[in-house]
């Protein structure tokens, strides 16, 4: 059944596989990679909202640990899709 001919509509969804860099030694599947940074921005985020915008410096390096690990995947993700 192709796209169009479905009874909803809906495009079908992407399955999430394969595996991310985590750390420089350690690679993790995608679900369990966005568990992971799910966990690592609660705590800056909430610190953000309950001080109106104020981190503090540990959790702002958490935010930047963050963005370069999300980062990192993207570019992995942008590599492989041009390869």
């Amino acid at each position: 059944m192709t796209e169009t001919k479905r009874k909803r509509g809906r495009p079908r969804k992407e399955r999430i596989t394969g595996t991310v860099k985590w750390d420089y030694a350690e690679e993790v599947s995608v679900p369990e990679f966005l568990r992971r940074l799910d966990k690592l921005l609660e705590s800056p985020i909430n610190q953000m909202v309950d001080c109106d915008g104020d981190l503090f410096m540990s959790e702002y390096q958490k935010l930047i640990q963050a963005h370069y690990k999300l980062s990192t995947v993207v570019r992995e993700m942008e590599q492989n899709k041009s390869a």
